[in-house]
């Protein structure tokens, strides 16, 4: 199997921006995370799998309706 994906990533994004970065670590940081947003999308395109995972739970209200349901639970199985 053979996939391709895009990933990008730059120093204007928020959380490099609130950090204190020496030059060179930064640049290193920022393709790293490019190269794992580039494998990620190929991965998911690949086997077709972006209809099973997503990165944004919040947003999916299928997600939203499960967790308030989940809320209210007693996780203790009953013991104190």
């Amino acid at each position: 199997m053979v996939g391709q994906g895009d990933g990008s990533c730059n120093s204007m994004e928020i959380k490099y921006q609130k950090q204190k970065y020496k030059i060179y670590d930064l640049t290193n940081t920022i393709c790293k995370m490019a190269q794992k947003r580039a494998l990620v999308a190929a991965v998911l395109s690949s086997c077709g799998a972006s209809e099973f995972f997503t990165q944004d739970l919040e947003m999916n209200s299928e997600f939203r309706e499960m967790n308030s349901a989940l809320e209210g639970r007693d996780w203790t199985g009953g013991a104190e």
